[in-house]
């Protein structure tokens, strides 16, 4: 059974940051924190904010937003890349997928009060060139429920109903690499996320747009989005750009290593980035050699007026959902700045990969460990 070991906790202190930029107080306040069966290996929140899936060996927990147990069951199937499943929880919680790159590459759905079912991805199970183009990546489940979208490691997506039936199959490129997929607010497009192709499209597979970027960051509204480019291989120069609703650039950035996100009212983009002119050659005359010590945080207007600049290597991880913080990875840490990019809060040794849960929770796991912290405000 899972135990629950701790409710409402706050540390004084814990990790200390391995890069020091800031000096606000440390604010880690664990909310609740959970012990599996065995190692979790892959964690998925439902878009609806009101619970979590966590897969621990063969055994699939979902969870509240208190940390309580809602429903657990073991999958069907032996999956065969148990750091590599891509997992999704239904919004009302009932339901979960999870996939596995076996041969052949499938996915399981698994219901709270049903026997759950495995679905084949490959159009011919015996044919390797099959297995390998339906290997799945990325899993999410429509905001009714009716539908799960896999994207695969080769251009492909899926869509499969609750019942077990996959309903389309859709090409987005000829470029071979991986795809990521999400349905929009009201499931009827979907986000998709591909090198050299992003944009929306129609359930039929129909783009509605889409660019040659590398990665995108939807707004709330779909009005207006972030897009980017670096390389697959070598030095990552590209740029960064404000796309409209049709996908047309309002304005473009050449940059170096960027990591970016749109505040979901779709105000600003916040952009770190090494900036174009802070590039020099190596000993050899022929290779760019980016200054690190360049890199700079920006907070980009719809205009593409620079709203605040500070220089810092930090990446950029996301935007709350009131807009009025910009969380970024400093060192160890995740931080929060406002629109100042004046530090409001951090969260020490927290800088690892992590899971959201609705507005005000990440989660982290530490072998059989599940904790969710509260993300502090960053103020009116």
């Amino acid at each position: 059974m899972l135990r629950l070991l701790a409710s409402s906790l706050s540390f004084a202190a814990i990790l200390a940051s391995g890069v020091v930029s800031f000096q606000a107080p440390i604010n880690n306040e664990l909310a609740w924190a959970a012990t599996l069966h065995s190692r979790i290996t892959a964690t998925a929140a439902a878009d609806s904010g009101r619970c979590v899936v966590a897969m621990a060996g063969s055994q699939l927990t979902v969870l509240d937003g208190s940390g309580y147990v809602l429903w657990e069951k073991p999958t069907l199937e032996k999956t065969d890349r148990a750091d590599g499943d891509a997992i999704a929880v239904s919004p009302s919680c009932d339901w979960v997928a999870v996939t596995s790159g076996g041969k052949p590459p499938h996915v399981q759905i698994l219901e709270r009060d049903g026997p759950g079912r495995v679905v084949r991805l490959a159009e011919a199970i015996n044919d390797d060139e099959s297995n390998r183009l339906w290997e799945p990546r990325s899993a999410a489940i429509a905001p009714d429920g009716s539908l799960l979208a896999i994207g695969t490691a080769f251009d492909r997506v899926a869509l499969v109903n609750r019942e077990g039936r996959v309903v389309q199959r859709i090409r987005t490129s000829d470029i071979s690499y991986p795809v990521v997929v999400e349905f929009t607010a009201d499931g009827k497009r979907l986000v998709i996320t591909a090198f050299y192709a992003v944009g929306l499209m129609d359930l039929a597979g129909n783009w509605q747009w889409h660019e040659q970027y590398a990665s995108l960051s939807p707004g709330r509204n779909l009005q207006f989005f972030a897009a980017w480019f670096t390389p697959a291989h070598g030095p990552q120069g590209g740029n960064v750009a404000l796309l409209d609703s049709g996908g047309k650039a309002v304005w473009d950035r050449a940059v170096w290593e960027p990591s970016v996100a749109i505040a979901p009212n779709e105000q600003y983009v916040a952009v770190s980035a090494i900036p174009d002119d802070a590039v020099d050659l190596d000993a050899s005359g022929t290779m760019p050699v980016p200054n690190q010590l360049r890199k700079e945080l920006r907070l980009i207007d719809r205009s593409g007026k620079d709203m605040a600049t500070k220089r810092i290597q930090a990446s950029v991880q996301f935007v709350t959902d009131d807009s009025r913080c910009v969380v970024i990875r400093d060192g160890r840490d995740l931080v929060g700045v406002d629109l100042k990019l004046q530090e409001q809060w951090r969260l020490t040794g927290l800088g690892r990969p992590f899971t959201r849960m609705g507005s005000d929770l990440l989660l982290q796991s530490d072998s059989q460990t599940l904790r969710a912290f509260r993300l502090p405000s960053c103020g009116h």
